[in-house]
């Protein structure tokens, strides 16, 4: 499995249960009073249209999550979309991060995930999802002394 498809099936865990949850309630999932404790995302609690919009981002999320195993879009092109997407919402990320409510210890930990997600995504799009790091490996090892900048 290389990078891109690890990069898919990760996002797909971690978005996907994010979207899910938002879905059904994100005020009780991700709120001041979300018995998962840890998973408060903001100190407010939501008012009903505020709610009601979470679950249409979480709609919108799931089905872009999709795209590669259900709709027939390539890997790469989802590489593309989501990492627009996720520069956007490392954006609102570090915004929120300005506001009183939305400075908890998940949001600055989402933060910190969403900026490594983000460049992974970057160097997948800017690679075409090849495994540079490896690149000019011939399979054998060089002669002793040689280097790769050395010419015969």
């Amino acid at each position: 499995m290389d990078l891109g498809q690890k990069l898919y099936t990760f996002m797909c865990v971690m978005f996907g249960m994010f979207s899910l949850q938002m879905m059904y309630s994100a005020d009780y999932f991700f709120g001041p009073y979300s018995p998962g404790g840890m998973m408060i995302y903001w100190t407010k609690p939501l008012p009903p249209m505020g709610d009601w919009w979470a679950r249409g981002a979480g709609i919108a999320n799931l089905t872009l999550l999709a795209g590669p195993k259900f709709f027939d879009v390539p890997l790469m092109s989802f590489m593309k979309q989501i990492l627009f997407t996720n520069t956007l919402f490392l954006a609102m990320f570090v915004h929120a991060l300005t506001m009183p409510e939305g400075n908890t210890l998940m949001m600055k930990v989402q933060t910190g995930i969403q900026v490594v997600l983000t460049l992974l995504v970057a160097y997948v799009v800017k690679t075409g999802n090849k495994p540079v790091f490896v690149k000019g490996a011939k399979g054998k090892t060089p002669k002793r002394g040689a280097t790769p900048m050395k010419k015969k």
